[in-house]
């Protein structure tokens, strides 16, 4: 649907958008005149008996308030306010809202999640979408498109590649610069991608490609960013968290990017749905408001399963262990298939991070600064863990230091992170 210049969304249709030809109709936001946004079920969904958001959006009749303002969610209930981007797919909206004429404070959250459409993170859709984009397939240049976001970082306007960069941009969340693409399947050799990278149009790819994630440098970043990234995430295949199929991306001029499978397209054709733990518990992840107890007792309680507690207990350890501290509650995220089924989605984000004020984002039963096998033991002790098990994880997450350096010496790579 074309957008009117000055006009506001009041009504949209919120669908789970299984596969190409699998869609099935959720309920309706509405937001009438600028007012709060409210949301109904439609009565045939309430008779699937899946549950979008289980903790906090319950399958009942009648329309329902979320009064999510204060914590940034505009109001929205949190398995939708996932849906909308922030940092690098935040600005990426500003500017393709511009030929509206419309600025970012000028939008509601509607308008936002009506320009996000079909092409959001997991399975959910929104109808009417108010962006036309052209649908068409092109080659990505990796180097053009990085160059492309630090100019679009700098407030730099380029007719020339904002539409181009804007198509390959996607929606992903995050600071940082990232496209979402296709990559040809097998081709990756010693760690790097060597083959071809086409832009991806939700679902419509072909057979032979999978759908990925490519991230660029931002302002802040370290000139070894992506190679820090790649380190950390292979550590923790290594170290039994789950993660997805990741590499480097390399171009004749030596530049280096990091690129991950999505998790939330596991094949050609079909979605997953994905709620973060922020979302999910109506928490603000800008602030350090959890304790890895909420995180373990979230996944416990949604997935009903003792194998993912003691994933998501084996990534705090890791978190940890490994000094990540950018653990806000939008980087721990879940998946539900279309039977309901829910589990802890792969791993991601994991690298170096000082923190806020030199702190995890999430503490350990209270600490945030300083970490120790007393906080992993209570933690696990109040997640009913017991101790063997609990031993085992840490044990088996500590054995990844050495893989770690040789790791780093593998990709010639001198890693921030010193071990006593």
């Amino acid at each position: 649907m074309k957008r009117q210049k000055n006009s506001h969304i009041q009504k949209l249709q919120v669908k789970l958008h299984w596969a190409d030809s699998t869609a099935l109709s959720v309920g309706t936001l509405f937001q009438p005149q600028r007012g709060s946004v409210v949301f109904e079920f439609d009565k045939n969904f309430l008779s699937s008996g899946l549950s979008i958001s289980p903790f906090k959006l319950p399958l009942q009749t009648g329309i329902q308030l979320a009064q999510t303002e204060n914590i940034g969610f505009g109001g929205l209930f949190g398995v939708f306010a996932d849906s909308i981007p922030d940092g690098w797919g935040l600005l990426l909206m500003a500017r393709g809202l511009r030929p509206y004429g419309l600025t970012l404070d000028e939008t509601t959250v509607l308008d936002r999640l009506a320009y996000i459409g079909s092409r959001g993170m997991g399975a959910l859709v929104y109808e009417p979408a108010i962006e036309a984009r052209e649908d068409r397939e092109f080659a990505i240049d990796l180097l053009k498109l990085s160059r492309d976001a630090q100019t679009l970082l700098t407030e730099m306007d380029s007719k020339d590649f904002l539409s181009e960069i804007i198509s390959a941009g996607g929606s992903p969340g995050g600071a940082r610069p990232k496209i979402v693409v296709a990559i040809e399947s097998g081709k990756i050799k010693n760690n790097f991608f060597d083959g071809q990278i086409i832009s991806s149009h939700q679902n419509r790819i072909p057979e032979n490609f999978e759908h990925w994630i490519i991230k660029f440098r931002g302002h802040d970043d370290s000139p070894h960013s992506a190679l820090e990234e790649f380190l950390y995430t292979k550590t923790a295949e290594h170290v039994g968290i789950g993660v997805e199929p990741c590499c480097l991306f390399k171009d004749s001029s030596g530049q280096t990017w990091f690129g991950m499978k999505r998790f939330d397209r596991p094949d050609n054709g079909t979605r997953l749905h994905q709620h973060s733990l922020a979302g999910l518990l109506h928490a603000n992840f800008r602030l350090p408001c959890l304790d890895y107890e909420m995180f373990l007792k979230a996944t416990h309680l949604l997935t009903r399963s003792v194998q993912e507690l003691e994933a998501a207990f084996r990534l705090a350890v890791f978190n940890a262990v490994f000094h990540n501290r950018d653990d806000h509650a939008k980087n721990f995220s879940f998946l539900m298939d279309r039977n309901g089924n829910w589990k802890l989605a792969p791993a991601y984000d994991l690298t170096w991070s000082a923190g806020p004020g030199g702190e995890h984002t999430t503490s350990y039963v209270g600490e945030g600064r300083n970490p120790e096998k007393k906080h992993y033991f209570e933690l696990a002790a109040k997640s009913g863990i017991g101790e063997k098990r609990a031993t085992e994880i840490i044990e088996e997450v500590e054995s990844g230091k050495n893989f770690f350096g040789k790791m780093s010496r593998e990709i010639g790579f001198k890693p921030r992170l010193k071990f006593k």
